[in-house]
């Protein structure tokens, strides 16, 4: 009887360790980033505002920044590195700061999966840095941070963006789209970039979908859900 409980809690427990077991980690995809090569910080300590260190409020504008040079044909590369634990660093790196303001070059720790400009991809970048800067009324810290590599570095790129323009849904069958909308306003994204719209609408000409705090029950979340689920089924992404 004991040998017969020690199997089936050996069992359960088996079962409960593959059940939270994570996805397995994709390849690294090493390559040297060259000298001269823009990096959009993202995480607190190089893309922070105010006065609070470590702790310092994320700078939302970075991922206007971001949408902003894919809306003008930049090509980005998404830096992540393989196997990472939270908080680690994806790469470091000798570089300048050269947006908003000139700071000479240190060695600099980026996180939080930054994003890169190849030099040979970097014609026009440094004026749409500008252009967005004043056409969202940017000035002092509210400005996203960018760098510029000194030196080359070996680098793990886990996404690269060649063409790709973001369009996002915001779903408002659950009557709060509002919330999301915010985040995207606060970000500096154009309207262009996402619609509010009911999940019947979806269809593959969007990239991402979010619905904030659907609480109905009944027909309406049926539904919902059943768009959504065919939503993901073309490749999507939803929050």
């Amino acid at each position: 009887m004991k040998k017969s409980l020690l199997t089936i809690l050996f069992c359960i427990l088996t079962i409960m360790s593959l059940k939270a077991q994570d996805l397995p980690n994709p390849p690294a995809n090493l390559q040297t980033l060259p000298s001269g090569s823009y990096v959009i910080a993202m995480d607190n300590t190089l893309q922070g505002i105010g006065n609070l260190g470590t702790y310092a409020k994320f700078n939302m504008k970075a991922y206007g920044l971001i949408v902003h040079l894919l809306n003008n044909n930049i090509k980005l590369k998404w830096v992540i590195s393989a196997g990472k634990v939270k908080d680690a660093i994806d790469f470091t790196a000798n570089a300048e700061l050269v947006k908003p303001s000139f700071v000479a070059a240190v060695s600099r720790n980026f996180k939080a999966g930054p994003f890169v400009i190849f030099p040979s991809d970097s014609i026009g970048v440094s004026s749409l840095i500008n252009s967005y800067y004043s056409t969202q009324g940017l000035t002092g810290n509210n400005r996203p941070n960018v760098f510029r590599t000194t030196a080359a570095v070996t680098v793990d790129i886990r996404y690269s963006y060649n063409g790709f323009i973001p369009r996002a849904a915001i779903l408002n069958d659950g009557g709060n789209q509002n919330i999301h909308r915010d985040y995207f306003i606060d970000a500096g994204v154009p309207a262009q970039n996402y619609s509010i719209l009911g999940a019947l609408n979806l269809d593959s000409c969007f990239t991402f979908a979010s619905e904030p705090h659907n609480g109905k029950t009944g027909t309406v979340v049926d539904s919902t859900v059943v768009n959504i689920k065919r939503f993901l089924q073309t490749g999507r992404n939803f929050l």
